[in-house]
């Protein structure tokens, strides 16, 4: 199944922004698997009970025609799964298809020399129970790829450096700006006294301007002693 290997080789190549795909693909796989656990049960129900047998031609005429329709049936599931699986996994596989017809074992082909029901029942299992088992292996490897992390685009990249250039620079005029004030300080202790003392007013009043204003009182309506007495 070159497709399927074809897909564990895309999926290696993903982020972790495709995990959801990933474990949609492992269960598309899954699902495989089952129905080829469901069909080895159609074709061992026809070993149990063979019936009374068919010509030498239609091995549907010794398999019976609802078994027939039953592993027709589980054949397109099978394909509409393989189809999301590989549309999931991209463009890399989304046109592979050659190994649609081999996964499920139906009973619409004719005899090989020599071969009888029994013969082609028994290869149906054996052939079905290898891609179930590889199919549940490959869902395993899926599940258990560690992803790497999502690549930096280049505006990523360039807002990231943008932001660290604007903090390195606050930061160097914050510097500049204490070693002025020390400067200051340190020739007249008196002007850097009352720079502060400017500064602590001017915090004040801003912090000031910031409180909401008060609510206004509502005027008193005149008591039962102000209105006028009707006689």
């Amino acid at each position: 199944m070159k497709g399927i290997d074809d897909v564990v080789a895309v999926v290696k190549g993903w982020s972790r922004e495709r995990s959801a795909d990933r474990d949609r693909i492992a269960e598309c796989l899954g699902s495989l698997a089952s129905n080829c656990e469901e069909a080895i049960t159609v074709w061992q129900d026809y070993l149990g009970n063979p019936g009374s047998g068919g010509d030498h031609w239609t091995p549907i005429s010794w398999v019976g025609a609802e078994r027939a329709k039953r592993l027709y049936e589980i054949h397109l599931s099978s394909v509409d799964t393989l189809r999301t699986l590989l549309a999931t996994a991209g463009p890399e596989t989304a046109r592979s298809r050659a190994y649609e017809d081999s996964l499920i074992e139906m009973a619409f082909r004719q005899f090989r020399t020599d071969e009888t029901a029994s013969d082609m029942a028994q290869a149906a299992i054996e052939h079905m129970a290898t891609n179930r088992r590889y199919l549940s292996l490959v869902a395993d490897r899926i599940k258990s790829i560690v992803l790497s992390e999502p690549r930096k685009t280049a505006k990523t990249a360039k807002t990231a450096k943008t932001a660290k250039t604007a903090k390195t620079a606050k930061t160097a005029k914050t510097a500049k700006t204490a070693k002025r004030a020390a400067s200051r300080e340190a020739k007249s202790p008196a002007l850097a006294v009352k720079a502060r003392s400017a500064v602590a007013k001017k915090a004040v009043k801003k912090k000031a301007a910031k409180k909401p204003a008060g609510k206004k009182s509502m005027p008193r309506s005149k008591g039962r002693a102000g209105r006028t007495r009707r006689r």
